[in-house]
This record gives C-alpha cells, sequence and structure tokens, in this order.
C-alpha cells in the first residue's frame, strides 16, 4: 500500500461505523521495536512487511522530543482541567476550544459505557475480558496465595501431592508445587538423601523414602494423598495408576499413553479417577499448542489440509557447549532410547516409515524456524495416531510430529550407534576395566574383532564404520566424552592411562550395555 493509498483508506475509514484500522497482529517494545509478517495476499516478488509499533516513543527519544510532545500535548491537559473547574455545563459546551473538541472526539467510553461510533470494539473488547479471566484464574503465585487466604477463611484443608521420583525433572516440578502456599508435598524416592536435597528449601514440602517395588508402601502413600505426580520410569506408571484406581486418587504423568495405561481408562472413568498422560512438553505443551491452534483455524472457517509440528527442548544456544549441542533435562537412557525409536508419518499423501535402526541417517537436515538459527529435525514415533486426536481427516495430506535438534546431533548419534555405543541388545554388553576402554570394546564387539588399546588401532576401526567427513567430530566427542584411550606421553613411560578423569563415576562391576 503507498502512502496515497494509506491516507485514502484512512479517510474513507473516519467515516465509517468502526473507525479503527486494524493492521497490527501485535504489538511492539522499546527492546525489540519491529517484526517481520507476510500477508497471504502479498505477491511472492515482494518482500515481507516490517511493522514498529511502539507506544511510548517519546521516552526513547532525545530531550529535544520529549519538550516537543510536551508543548503539543499541554493544551489538551489545560483542556481537561478546566472542564473539571467549571461547573456550567451550558457554558463549556458554548464555548468549547479546538482541543476540547479534539478529545471529544477522542473519548471511546464515558460512564462506563461505550460512546457512540466506537460500538465495534464490543467484540475484540469481550475477547480480551475473556484472556483476563483465563489469566485470573491460571496458577500464579498470586492466586495460589489467594486460593491459601481462601482455603483458610473456609476451613478448608490445603491439597496433598505426592510426587514419586527424584530424577532430573524433579527439581523444577518441586519447585513449582512448592510455590503454592494451598499445596502440601511429599516427595517420595529411594534414595531418601535426594529427596531431603530436593525439598530443603521448601516448608511445605516433605521427604520420605521408598521403594517402588514395595506395593504395600507406596500404596500407603497414595492414600494419604489428593493427586499423585509420577516421574518414575515409564514401565512403573501403570503399576501407580492401579493403586490410584484403587484408592480413588488423581494421576499425572508426563509419558506416552503406554498400551498398559491405555487399558485401565474404562476401569479410571468407573472409579471417576483422572489419569492424566502426556502433560509434558514433548508430548504436552505441543498437543495443546497444536490444539489451540487448529480450533482457531477452524473458528476462521478454514481447512486444515497439513499437519507439521516440531517440538524440543534445547539448550540456549550460548549454553549448547558439547558435541552433541544437546543437554540432559530428562532420563538420559531415556534420551538415547527415544534415538531408536522406529517412525510413522504422512507427506504429501504417502505413508512413510523410519524403522529405529535408520531414524538418526534419515533426518531433516534444515527445519526453516529462523532467520537466525539453524535446526534440524528427526520423526518422532508414531504421528499418524495423532490425526484422530486432533480432528484431522483421511484428506490431510501431511502428518508430521518431529523433534528439533542443533545441527550436527543426528550425523554424531548415528555414529555413536554405528560404534555400538547404543545397542541395547544383551549380547552386545561390555565389561571395561577402565572408561577409556568403553569406546574400543564397544567397537570390537560390534566389529566382531580385535581392537588393540592404543589410539591408533582405535582410529582404524573406527574408519570401518565412521564416514570420513564426520571422523574428527566423532574423535572429537569421543575424547571430550573420556571414553578414547588417550595417547601416551612422550617419554613412553607415562602410563596410557594416566590422564583418567577421576571425576567420572565408578564403573559397574558386571558386564553392562553401552
Amino acid at each position: 500500500m503507498t502512502n496515497k493509498q494509506l491516507t485514502t483508506t484512512l479517510k474513507h475509514k473516519a467515516r465509517a461505523a468502526s473507525p479503527g484500522l486494524e493492521f497490527l497482529t501485535r504489538h511492539t517494545t522499546l527492546s525489540s521495536p519491529f517484526y517481520t509478517v507476510r500477508p497471504a495476499t502479498l505477491p511472492a516478488h515482494l518482500p515481507s512487511l516490517t511493522t514498529m509499533a511502539v507506544d511510548n516513543l517519546p521516552t526513547a527519544v532525545p530531550l529535544e522530543a520529549s519538550q516537543h510532545f510536551s508543548k503539543a500535548f499541554l493544551p489538551y491537559l489545560r483542556s481537561v482541567l478546566a472542564g473539571y473547574s467549571s461547573s456550567d455545563v451550558q457554558g463549556k459546551e458554548s464555548g468549547k476550544t479546538r482541543e476540547a473538541e479534539a478529545l471529544e472526539r477522542a473519548t471511546v467510553t464515558s460512564g462506563g459505557e461505550l460512546r457512540q461510533g466506537w460500538e465495534w470494539l464490543r467484540g475484540p473488547l469481550g475477547v480480551w475480558n475473556d484472556g483476563l479471566e483465563a489469566s485470573a484464574s491460571s496458577d500464579t503465585v498470586s492466586g495460589a496465595v489467594d486460593a491459601a487466604k481462601k482455603s483458610t477463611s473456609t476451613g478448608m484443608h490445603p491439597k496433598k501431592v505426592l510426587t514419586l521420583g527424584s530424577g532430573m525433572v524433579a527439581p523444577p516440578a518441586i519447585k513449582e508445587l512448592c510455590r503454592r502456599p494451598d499445596v502440601q508435598l511429599v516427595v517420595a524416592s529411594n534414595v531418601l538423601e535426594d529427596a531431603k536435597r530436593l525439598t530443603a528449601p521448601y516448608e511445605n514440602a516433605t521427604p520420605v523414602r521408598v521403594d517402588v517395588s514395595d506395593p504395600v508402601a507406596v500404596e500407603r502413600l497414595v492414600a494419604s494423598c489428593d493427586v499423585v505426580i509420577s516421574l518414575l520410569p515409564v514401565p512403573f506408571h501403570p503399576s501407580v495408576a492401579e493403586l490410584c484406581i484403587r484408592n480413588g486418587k488423581h494421576l499425572v504423568t508426563a509419558s506416552y499413553i503406554s498400551p498398559a495405561m491405555r487399558s485401565l481408562h474404562k476401569r479410571a472413568v468407573q472409579a471417576d479417577v483422572v489419569l492424566m498422560n502426556e502433560i509434558g512438553l514433548d508430548p504436552g505443551i505441543d498437543h495443546c499448542s497444536a490444539m489451540s491452534l487448529l480450533d482457531s483455524l477452524r473458528a476462521q472457517g478454514k481447512e486444515i489440509v497439513s499437519f507439521t509440528s516440531f517440538c524440543g527442548g534445547l539448550p540456549a544456544p550460548e549454553c549448547a557447549d558439547v558435541p552433541l549441542g544437546y543437554k540432559f533435562s530428562w532420563s538420559p537412557k531415556g534420551v538415547l532410547s527415544a534415538a531408536s525409536n522406529s517412525a510413522r508419518f504422512k507427506l504429501h499423501n504417502e505413508v512413510c516409515e523410519i524403522p529405529g535402526a535408520n531414524l538418526l541417517s534419515r533426518y531433516f537436515p534444515d527445519v526453516p524456524l529462523s532467520n537466525v538459527l539453524r535446526f534440524e529435525g528427526l520423526a518422532n514415533r508414531d504421528s499418524l495416531p495423532h490425526a484422530d486426536e486432533y480432528g484431522l481427516g483421511p484428506a490431510t495430506r501431511t502428518v508430521f510430529r518431529g523433534t528439533l535438534r542443533y545441527p550436527g546431533f543426528a550425523d554424531l548419534m548415528h555414529a555413536f550407534r554405528v560404534i555400538g555405543l547404543l545397542e541395547a541388545d544383551p549380547a552386545a554388553a561390555v565389561n571395561p576395566h577402565h572408561w577409556h576402554a568403553l569406546a574400543r570394546q564397544a567397537l570390537e564387539k560390534h566389529l566382531g574383532t580385535l581392537v588393540m588399546d592404543d589410539p591408533p588401532s582405535v582410529h582404524t576401526a573406527l574408519a570401518d564404520v565412521v564416514p570420513g567427513p564426520q571422523r574428527d567430530a566423532v574423535l572429537g566427542a569421543l575424547r571430550w566424552l573420556d571414553i578414547m584411550p588417550p595417547a601416551v606421553g612422550r617419554t613412553g613411560a607415562e602410563s596410557a592411562y594416566g590422564a583418567y578423569d577421576t571425576s567420572l563415576p565408578a564403573l559397574p562391576t558386571t558386564p553392562t550395555l553401552p
């Protein structure tokens, strides 16, 4: 739109019933004053639109601009003050100044009601008001305090929440729950010291030792609480769910719904017990954001012909200073196991399947989500069942859910696989006498041949399974992990393991899968 066209549009709009001209999709700020949009109707040869809408611009420019603004604003302020100081309404009507008339035209509401000409705002204001009410009901600290005060005044007791597990996802969950004074949290772990460490900062958290192999002890804890949050490994969820159903307690997990968990659905409904699964990041937040977007598009009368979703928990770029560009925020074993999951999805009306052994070699090298950051993507399990959950019909051309990673992750993880470091077959179990021997023994087991315990021999064996362009990166990663034989000292007298990092955990005493 040219300046002339914009001026003409504004003139016509000023005479319309709704004089506002809405073309911004969101506000901007002084710290981020611009954003780029590309309307669907914009011809392909034209660049995207850069938009700025800073509300408080005079506060960010030099003194002269502020003085100019003040000088222009002062007559309007005086007009408002004069209106308050005069009681002669008829006199005020007859002696209106130019500023007073401008203020009259600019007044949107009066006496709590929209003025004539501004009734069109009732719809947008209703949406905004609904958003405020939804926000007020969210789990904020202030809301928690109000809820605690209300429960105290009405004689209600705090909710008792049982958290099972003290792994890597437990600390943020405990922190968030303990922000609510209307919650009494019990953290149960098979390592009491871990539970004590996690609950120490909070007055409304109590540590308890429990072994999930003792169902009587676990059931005693379940029966004493209102809600159970299971942060245990996936195989333990169904047994915990059984206890929740038996005792009429709700259960929350972040894990995918396993067949064993799904089989409990009917019993849970009959017992009026909620088994809420898949409510973490992935799966969880991705489900919620997908449904929110799909519902919004359907409300606009639009047809969904393709669905693609990427999700991933990644460290900030400046903190991704490790070979994989990834840091564990949940079970490391779970992350490594996920790299072996088979995948199925629909792409341009074709159903595609990737066996677990090929997942890391058949990745998407460039996921265009940002003009600044680069990502690669992996297919995430079976996407097709989610088509029904999302209300996507059989005519949907693409149904794909993927996992985001920084570039290099898939190639490096694939190299770990071909070396044998991700092998889950019990026949691949190794028993290294030293961490530095782990990569060598995994290679030896994978190749079925002897690999000598020195760097040149390991390098040679590595060349048999890792392509040349990736070899340097793989060697660097293995050295960073400290699972490669170190170089012998210059004099030859230094032990090959003299550089061993003593901070590494103790090795298993029995043969263990890599």
